[in-house]
């Protein structure tokens, strides 16, 4: 049934990619009992590409003490990427076990994406398409285009309790019918 084919584009193309890492004075604490607590809200451990315990997505979106410190990390930050027409989609807390692991992915949904680490961990979260990894300790704040993969390997220590997030664009609607 097929009449033709129009066009059949392969071809690689090079774009731009950031990963911004910053050290912020966290209550480290206090993220990881909120975690704790929200864990058993809605079950996503194990469902998700954390292959770990988590939190419902919107776990932190509205807690004013991460929304806080993401201001923070954000602002450190402004000089290289502009966050100014951004919200927070997404926030959830982590807690990854021994032989625990966040599978390869990315976040192209979403604009910009990110994590901060609690605690000092040495399951690091790679990016093979850079060819460099970030080593997780107490109040590493991460930020990176949203499209880059990355993942980490089955976690050998300590626990490591994190919340990654997603920033969207705030989208203004311009079309005005007559």
């Amino acid at each position: 049934m097929l009449k033709q084919i129009n066009k059949i584009i392969q071809k690689k193309i090079e774009r731009e990619v950031f990963l911004h890492e910053v050290t912020l004075d966290i209550d480290s604490e206090y993220f990881i009992q909120q975690i704790e607590n929200k864990i058993s809200e809605k079950n996503l451990n194990y469902r998700t590409n954390v292959e770990g315990k988590m939190t419902t997505w919107n776990a932190f979106v509205n807690d004013p003490n991460f929304v806080r410190v993401l201001k923070f990390g954000l602002d450190a930050l402004s000089k290289h990427i502009n966050y100014e027409h951004v919200y927070l989609a997404d926030a959830w807390g982590i807690k990854i076990d021994k032989n625990d692991y966040t599978k390869l992915h990315d976040h192209a949904s979403s604009m910009y994406s990110g994590i901060l680490y609690l605690n000092d961990v040495d399951q690091k979260l790679n990016f093979p398409e850079l060819g460099m990894s970030v080593t997780p300790r107490k109040g590493t704040f991460v930020s990176f285009s949203a499209w880059l993969k990355h993942k980490a390997d089955p976690n050998q220590g300590e626990t490591k309790y994190a919340i990654p997030f997603n920033l969207n664009p705030v989208v203004h609607n311009s079309f005005k019918p007559d």
